[in-house]
């Protein structure tokens, strides 16, 4: 009883403590004076800050508009008729800044108030002005000023001018003192209403001097806004000041009526002012020009970032401006080119910041060029290289394009750092959103607004089912049939999985939202006659509205400087540093073979024996292939240690090793003899000596490496698939691209080839990157959902609602799941049909691996969709495995 006494008053105390009763006069006047001492440190921080020279340099002449606050300073420039000469302070009849000053009454009946009106039919009154930099708002501005204040808008609107005798003003949503300032600064705006005679902006300018005639052109009045647009900057700054032109209509409709194409140019109004963040490598928006001059992060910046000490805090900051509408090039229509064509460039991980980034798991020279420049300027230089050198038809980044964590604290600019690269190639493009991206500032739905405002862009945000950015894009035929022969589905596998447990959260994973929205669309696909072939006469397809822009846009065609199906990559490959010599042949191809067949008998006796080991897959190859891998491994390396002791007698012999009466099983579907992408051990040997794993590294730290020593194993038999020989009414082929692996690219048996080895090709240097909970995604949807209808009357032509799946046969629909997310990972290993790719990190600015190439994954189809090769393009544009992952004589096959 006493202990409960106890704990009830200091239950009572604490609550004292904390929760004050204002109705007592004293806690009120209390919490009063604290109240007014936060005020006056804030205000007294404000006054501190303000530069000693923040003042305006001209002269205070009378307000910009009766109520306004902001004092407006006023000068003329004129061009002389004679020699076309600038002077700036005077007019042509000699007239002082001073006496124009005096005259020039903003509020007067013939300049600014609403008379005859500006003749354009675009003057229509908003009711909800909001600024929006991706639509396009005809009317100019004519007005300017800038604001700070201590609270965000968002909490407390303590910026907004109040005045709005002339329309309301509307505040450009990025704040200039970003990460750079002790409080925020922004720009207001004021447009031209309806029958306003008003001038209009058409120029702007920032200086840290007192104008001259220099700095100031053109014809018509120029103001200088009060507030320097570097208030609250700490480390403080000099003062900076926005000076901009304002221009009579009259003068803007005899530019226009002058000029051939209707556009008056440098005297076209602006109509949208934006706010950038960065160095010269972020471009502007689509349709806006740079005014050229840093706010901060300039030459006159003491704490602007230095790339060669590393040291600096400022990153820099421009205006951008917009005049008129540039039409927005659309992208055409996806189709092979007339010989069968089409190529995907997988670009994954670029994790791009505001900043230049940081150069990431280098090679010393490497790390030393990418430490000049930056690493995200010089991915940049390496996508534009790989972009030159795959020559593709469609680019898709394949996640975590941001590097989110606190460095891409402005997705609008750093998005505009690479996808400038994407719309001046003029090449398709789309993305796939990753686990960073979203993390700070623009959630990706908004992203993806701005992503679909720009040119060449295909994606869009698809259907409420969970995410952004779930759709489906085809890629039709060259002709005028437009049949589909490719399908590309695009999903959002999230971020982090959101969740009350701190250290147990992972990621998330696709919902069952997202799987039956797959399994509808997949309902609907029509199936065409495989492999297709162009009907007699057929004439190319015509583009469509607004492909005019793109009319020289042809697919590649040319082989020229790749390497044929099955050779080596260009530039030759190296073989590992344990078999220089040549290899020996034998019936199954190579001495690796050879071993692995007589390794695999030993452990067959040894099971026999009772020493474990025996058959590990089922008829189909997905039952677990893990149960005797040990004992099959070191039966392996005592074969091949007798098998290399023997070496030199078999080498005299001249002859083939051969064992009589061992026949490989054959996949029975398929029929063309296509050569192994490398010969040794396993897929995929085209590797450089200096990315191969470690001696002694554990499967933990690098995935399940060793089943590429895995030979003599039972061949996955899939169903039989469309051939030249054996034509078949199917749906197309198809590639699933989405960020997160699924769990089966971890933990699933992988397929065997007709030669009893893994379906494996590539390397993995790190560990499970899935997530940890599994949706079904694999099992219940591309694995289903097969290539053959059932039935065809079962097509359902009307958006599925999730009760309904057409039910199918064959193999899967969907060949090619393609991944990003793992940088250090880039194999392709194929589960019940399916191959699951890795696309490796393709940025410096990305974590990776000494000695482990920065690469892009490269998608080639070819034979209208029926044939779907990969390889992987290195920085150093050396083309490394590459293997036919579908279509006749794809890896697998009896021979190849």
């Amino acid at each position: 009883m006493v202990h409960g006494d106890n704990w009830s008053r200091r239950t009572k105390r604490s609550h004292r403590l904390f929760c004050l009763d204002l109705s007592n006069k004293r806690n009120a006047t209390l919490v009063l004076l604290s109240g007014t001492l936060v005020a006056l440190v804030l205000l007294t921080a404000r006054y501190r800050l303000a530069h000693p020279d923040d003042h305006p340099f001209g002269r205070a002449g009378s307000s910009i508009g009766s109520q306004a606050y902001q004092p407006a300073f006023h000068w003329r420039v004129q061009q002389s008729t004679d020699d076309h000469s600038t002077q700036a302070g005077t007019n042509t009849q000699g007239a002082t800044i001073d006496d124009q000053l005096d005259n020039y009454n903003p509020d007067s009946d013939d300049t600014w108030m609403d008379l005859d009106g500006w003749d354009d039919p675009y003057l229509e009154k908003q009711e909800d002005p909001r600024w929006n930099p991706l639509v396009y708002d005809k009317r100019p501005i004519t007005e300017l000023t800038i604001k700070s204040c201590v609270l965000p808008p968002g909490i407390y609107d303590m910026c907004t001018p109040e005045d709005a005798l002339r329309g309301k003003w509307v505040r450009v949503e990025r704040d200039l003192n970003r990460n750079v300032g002790m409080y925020y600064l922004y720009l207001f705006e004021r447009r031209l209403l309806p029958n306003s005679k008003a001038p209009v902006i058409t120029n702007l300018t920032l200086l840290t001097h007192s104008p001259t005639s220099d700095d100031l052109s053109g014809d018509g009045l120029w103001v200088e806004v009060s507030e320097s647009i570097r208030t609250g900057v700490w480390p403080r700054m000099p003062s900076m000041f926005l000076h901009y032109q304002l221009t009579e209509q009259s003068v803007v409709r005899d530019a226009r009526k002058s000029s051939p194409s209707s556009n008056a140019g440098q005297l076209e109004p602006i109509t949208e002012i934006d706010v950038i963040y960065g160095g010269n490598e972020v471009k502007p928006l689509w349709g806006f020009e740079d005014t050229g001059t840093f706010i901060t992060g300039g030459e006159d910046d003491d704490k602007k970032f230095v790339l060669e000490t590393g040291k600096g805090q400022r990153f820099g900051s421009r205006l951008t401006v917009r005049r008129t509408s540039t039409p927005v090039p659309k992208a055409p229509t996806l189709r092979f080119s007339k010989d069968g064509k089409f190529t995907i460039l997988q670009v994954a991980d670029l994790h791009f910041s505001v900043g230049p980034g940081e150069c990431r798991d280098l090679d010393p020279e490497r790390e030393r060029e990418c430490r000049k420049v930056g690493s995200d300027i010089y991915t940049i230089e390496w996508l534009k290289s790989a972009i030159k050198e795959a020559n593709p038809s469609l680019i898709v980044l394949s996640g975590d394009q941001l590097n989110g964590q606190k460095t891409s604290w402005s997705s609008p600019s750093t998005i505009l750092k690479w996808a400038p690269i994407l719309w001046e190639a003029k090449i398709p493009w789309t993305v796939i959103f990753g686990n960073h991206d979203g993390e700070i500032d623009l959630p990706t739905s908004e992203q993806m607004t701005l992503l679909e405002s720009m040119p060449y862009f295909v994606g869009e945000a698809g259907p409420n089912i969970g995410g952004t950015g779930n759709y489906v894009r085809s890629i039709k035929s060259w002709d005028s049939s437009n049949t589909t022969l490719f399908n590309l589905y695009f999903l959002d596998s999230h971020a982090n999985l959101k969740s009350f447990n701190f250290w147990d959260k992972g990621y998330d994973f696709i919902k069952p939202a997202q799987i039956n929205w797959f399994k509808g669309k997949s309902s609907r696909v029509q199936p065409i006659k495989r492999p297709y072939s162009p009907p007699r006469g057929a004439k190319a397809a015509e583009p469509q509205a607004g492909e005019e822009e793109l009319s020289a846009y042809t697919q590649p065609t040319s082989t020229k400087g790749r390497p044929k199906t099955g050779g080596k990559p260009k530039g030759g490959s190296k073989k590992p540093a344990t078999r220089p010599r040549p290899p020996l042949k034998s019936a199954y191809g190579d001495e690796d073979a050879a071993i692995d067949v007589a390794s695999s008998r030993v452990a067959a006796i040894e099971a026999a024996a009772g020493g474990g080991g025996g058959d590990d897959s089922g008829p189909t190859g997905y039952e677990d292939d893990r149960l005797a891998g040990d004992d099959r491994r070191r039966s392996r390396r005592r074969v091949k240690r007798q098998w290399e002791e023997e070496a030199p007698v078999r080498e005299e012999e001249e002859g083939e090793f051969e064992e009589p009466g061992l026949e490989g099983t054959a996949d029975p579907t398929e029929q063309n003899d296509v050569e192994s992408p490398s010969s040794g051990g396993g897929y995929g040997n085209d590797k450089e000596t200096e990315d191969l794993p470690p001696e002694g590294s554990s499967n933990d730290e690098y995935g399940d490496i060793e089943e590429e020593e895995e030979f003599g194993l039972e061949p996955t038999v899939l169903p039989a698939g469309p051939t030249r020989a054996n034509p078949m009414t199917a749906k197309p082929n198809a590639i699933t691209f989405f960020h997160i692996p699924l769990p089966e690219s971890y933990d699933s048996p992988i397929d065997v080839g007709a030669d009893g080895k893994r379906l494996l090709v590539g390397e993995r240097f790190e560990g499970n990157g899935a997530s940890k909970t599994n949706s079904g995604m694999f099992d219940t949807a591309l694995a289903q959902q097969g290539e053959l209808l059932a039935d065809e009357s079962e097509i359902k032509d009307e958006f599925w609602e999730g009760e309904f799946s057409a039910p199918t046969s064959g193999r899967p629909e969907v060949k090619v799941v393609a991944n990003g997310h793992c940088h250090i990972s880039e194999d392709c290993r194929r589960v019940k049909g399916v191959w699951l790719c890795f696309g490796g990190g393709a940025s410096y600015s990305g974590y990776g691996k000494a000695g482990f190439a920065r690469r892009m994954r490269v998608y080639e189809l070819s034979d209208y969709g029926e044939t779907i090769e990969t390889y992987k393009l290195l920085d150093t544009l050396k083309q490394i495995d590459r293997v036919k992952l579908a279509g006749e004589g794809a890896l697998g096959s009896r021979q190849r």
